[in-house]
């Protein structure tokens, strides 16, 4: 029995991920809205893939967090468009 419960637990995970995926489709259907904070996190992430730091206009970025640039960084090794991989 423990292990039929494990599967329905992966089953409720996988079907939670799949609707969490489509409504954030269904909600941002033009991307996701950028604003000046989203812009530095785009610079950062950009720099990153540059291989110039975490920096903006070259002087570094210190009023922002580094870890969601650097999560766009990886993501955009796979994607060429920062914006549509940050929705």
């Amino acid at each position: 029995m423990k292990i039929y419960k494990d599967i329905r637990l992966y089953i409720y995970i996988i079907a939670i991920g799949i609707t969490s995926f489509m409504l954030m489709i269904w909600i941002t259907p033009f991307g996701s809205g950028v604003s000046p904070d989203s812009v530095t996190y785009i610079e950062g992430a950009k720099s990153l893939l540059s291989g110039q730091g975490y920096s903006r206009d070259g002087s570094p970025i210190t009023h922002f967090p580094p870890l969601y640039s650097l999560f766009l960084a990886i993501v955009g090794i796979f994607k060429n468009d920062l914006v549509q991989a940050s929705r």
